[in-house]
């Protein structure tokens, strides 16, 4: 009876395709009856033009009148065919009803029918914003503006889908633009205001003083004299580099346009006096005196005269150190002038000393590190550059140098981009990314390496209409993992009978990554070679996705039948081996997240028979440059048969992918009761066709420990003995909701009298997606 089952069940799965096929038949069977049974529901006299139909739905749609719409809407489809009005309405009809994917296709449709009808974009647009797929509404936002060029409310939407998919540069190169076509404009003039000081905090996060700089000088052009804290900012970023002369210029322009700041003549007096120019600093006290009548800067004035005495006094110490280093060489006397000379400000004298230390005493972490300081001071930033390659080269897990040189491999990359030199970039990127360990930054990081990835071997990506057609950007949106907008275009893509197979198959296959659920049944049929005895499992697993999370609940049944067969022991003598059978159930939960770099994947399961009955796992997914990617899995099992023991195991697995061809070796070990086993492995996969997930693949394994897999689906059979596997199966995808796989496995065990167990599996599955 349970054979009969097990028959009739892949009979089933293998005549899947041409069932598919039946079914689709049946379907347009289905549509022609739909049509011809509203046809006779339509009364008479609904019969109108086309715009009294559109003015009627629309009429109806207003008064929250959906269904009567809908009757309308298919008496319009009935008399006029689907025009764009009529394709445009059952749009707003689905999407009413909250079936977006309907309302989706419709308006598709509609701007297929009529490039020029904008109130589908603009709806189109709206979808795309509400489901996050920012990049497909970044390309129907292109589409309107092609018709509303100067419409600003589309050009600020378009910055922010921008920012929302974490594309700052080109939405700030958009604001920028867009202050310079309307410098009237109020609330774009806010925007950039606004943006600004936001990429000033960023800038003062990352500690990168030269963007620091850049943003507060742009800020007092946009608005000179309005907020006296930009003058000063900016010259604290000057001082920190050293360039005090810029410090004190941009110190005497605030106080000029704020007339007469007193925090910004204080700041300007400060830096004289730092510099020891302490009567130009009296000059210019008593000016700004007379000029802003501040006589609130008088005391300041007489605290000037007594630190100018105190000033006289103590550089006679340091011109004595100075004179007994010239005499002595003294390593003491030169430590005193290189701190002193730093915390004065003498930045040319500190250079001069430093060199000489490392002349003496060679090149140490501390050494270069103030070296660095006094060159960035002094500005010049190419000596700078190279103190730091030294400083990590010296101290290469400093996490100051590292992240110092991951900005500074960062700037290179973006002006090498800026260059459209992409290969020349990544490189540097990869550096950089390896160096920081700051998420913000490498975020970034991440973003221009994505952008370079995609870029290769094309240029940039155009959203133009005009240069690029559908086709070639879909294919560009897809190698930058925008799938939605990937899939936007393909769907307006209008194939030659040559390619409309191909075609067809991409699109499902983009439709089916974009699928938030999916459901999948697998079934494995096991049989020992020498013994009349099956087995199976079964399992159903659940997932959704949302963002970059999925969550997934998965339930198994194991079902086993009785037997009993003779064996020889290691020993050499017979013994009789009995199996019960019965059933077992399983549960389980699993979390995966999508990082920039990869993912990660937790999975914990709980079963009564016959599997494992406790088990947690733990996977970590590098990407790797040039196709490759690093997988590092954890796991832990609780075995519970006639023994009970605890099984763990770590096993590491290296994918690349080249082309059509996928290649991944891995290793597995095993620790059982303080003994630890290992099993090797290697797959093949083969995808003949582009853009589609359809494949072919074989696998081979050896180890003194069972395949990895094998623990999962079945209780551990034997370890310390010759263990062998070879598999070899396919997948296809029958379109965007189906997927069917199929794969056959063969497993030897030995033992050390000689004998063997064979063991071959079946395994069947199937995928849904919707």
């Amino acid at each position: 009876m349970n054979r009969r089952c097990l028959y009739i069940v892949l009979l089933f799965v293998l005549c899947l395709p041409a069932m598919a096929q039946e079914r689709l038949e049946e379907d347009r069977t289905k549509i022609r009856k739909h049509w011809d049974r509203i046809s006779e529901r339509i009364p008479d006299y609904i019969s109108m033009d086309i715009i009294e139909y559109e003015d009627t739905v629309r009429a109806m749609m207003r008064a929250d009148e959906w269904e009567q719409a809908k009757f309308y809407l298919e008496a319009a489809d009935l008399e006029w065919g689907y025009t764009a009005p009529f394709l445009f309405l059952n749009g707003r009809y689905y999407y009413h009803i909250g079936d977006i994917g309907e309302a989706r296709r419709y308006w598709l449709m509609t701007v297929k029918e009529d490039k020029s009808y904008t109130e589908a974009l603009e709806w189109l647009l709206r979808l795309e914003t509400e489901q996050k797929n920012y990049s497909t509404a970044i390309v129907h936002i292109n589409e309107l503006l092609e018709y509303s060029p100067y419409n600003i409310r589309l050009w600020r939407k378009k910055i922010e889908l921008y920012r929302l998919l974490n594309n700052d540069k080109e939405a700030d190169k958009m604001l920028e633009r867009l202050a310079v076509i309307y410098p009237e404009n109020e609330q774009i003039k806010k925007d950039l205001i606004y943006r600004k000081e936001l990429q000033l905090t960023e800038a003062r996060k990352k500690g990168d003083e030269q963007a620091v700089q850049q943003q507060l000088h742009e800020l007092i052009t946009a608005q000179p004299g309005k907020n006296a804290t930009y003058y000063l900012d900016l010259a604290s970023s000057l001082i920190k580099q050293g360039r005090l002369q810029e410090a004190e210029e941009v110190c005497a322009m605030g106080v000029l346009q704020t007339h007469g700041n007193r925090a910004l003549v204080r700041k300007r007096v400060a830096l004289l006096t730092d510099q020891a120019l302490y009567q130009e600093a009296e000059r210019y006290l008593d000016e700004c005196i007379r000029l802003y009548h501040a006589t609130d800067l008088q005391p300041l004035r007489d605290e000037l005269r007594g630190e100018y005495a105190q000033y006289t006094a103590a550089d006679e110490a340091y011109a004595r150190y100075a004179q007994w280093y010239g005499k002595t060489q003294s390593d003491e006397a030169l430590d005193w002038l290189i701190r002193t000379a730093m915390q004065r400000g003498y930045w040319d004298d500190a250079q001069y000393y430093l060199r000489e230390a490392r002349r003496t005493q060679g090149d140490n972490a501390e050494t270069l590190a103030k070296a660095y300081v006094v060159e960035q001071r002094l500005g010049n930033s190419r000596a700078a550059a190279r103190l730091l390659e030294q400083r990590y080269a010296v101290s290469p897990d400093d996490e100051e140098v590292r992240e110092l040189l991951a900005e500074k491999r960062l700037h290179e990359a973006t002006d090498l981009m800026s260059d459209e030199q992409y290969r020349q970039a990544i490189p540097l990127l990869e550096q950089a990314d390896t160096l920081t360990a700051d998420e913000e930054l490498g975020s970034v990081i991440g973003r221009r390496l994505t952008a370079c990835r995609a870029a290769i071997p094309d240029t940039t990506k155009n959203d133009s209409i005009e240069d690029l057609d559908w086709m070639t950007r879909s294919v560009r949106y897809e190698k930058a993992h925008a799938l939605d907008s990937a899939y936007a275009c393909l769907m307006r893509y209008v194939p030659s009978p040559n390619e409309y197979h191909y075609v067809q198959r991409h699109r499902y296959e983009l439709a089916s990554r974009l699928a938030k659920n999916t459901l999948s049944f697998e079934y494995q049929y096991a049989r020992r070679s020498s013994v009349d005895q099956w087995s199976h499992n079964a399992y159903l697993t659940y997932s959704h996705s949302f963002g970059n999370d999925v969550l997934e609940a998965s339930a198994a049944y194991a079902g086993r039948e009785s037997s009993a067969w003779t064996e020889t022991t290691d020993e050499g003598n017979d013994t009789t081996v009995t199996s019960a059978g019965g059933s077992g159930v399983q549960i389980g939960l699993g979390y995966s997240h999508y990082f920039r770099w990869g993912d990660i994947n937790i999975q914990g399961s709980w079963a009564s028979r016959f599997l494992p009955q406790g088990a947690a796992k733990i996977a970590l997914t590098e990407n790797l440059p040039h196709e490759w990617a690093l997988t590092e899995r954890l796991s832990w099992r609780y075995i519970n048969d006639e023994s009970r023991y605890h099984l763990w195991s770590a096993g590491l697995t290296a994918a690349w992918t080249y082309g059509q061809f996928y290649l991944a070796p891995s290793i597995d070990a095993f620790l059982v009761e303080k003994h630890v086993y290992f099993n090797g492995g290697l797959k093949f996969q083969y995808f003949p066709l582009d853009g589609d997930r359809s494949h072919v693949f074989t696998s081979v394994g050896v180890g003194n420990a069972p395949e990895v897999t094998l623990l999962d689906n079945n209780l551990p059979i034997r370890f310390a003995h010759l263990n062998t596997n070879v598999s070899a199966g396919g997948y296809y995808t029958v379109n965007e909701h189906l997927g069917l796989a199929g794969s056959l496995s063969w497993y030897v065990i030995g033992s050390n009298n000689n004998t063997v167990r064979n063991y071959l599996y079946l395994n069947v599955s199937m995928n849904i997606r919707f």
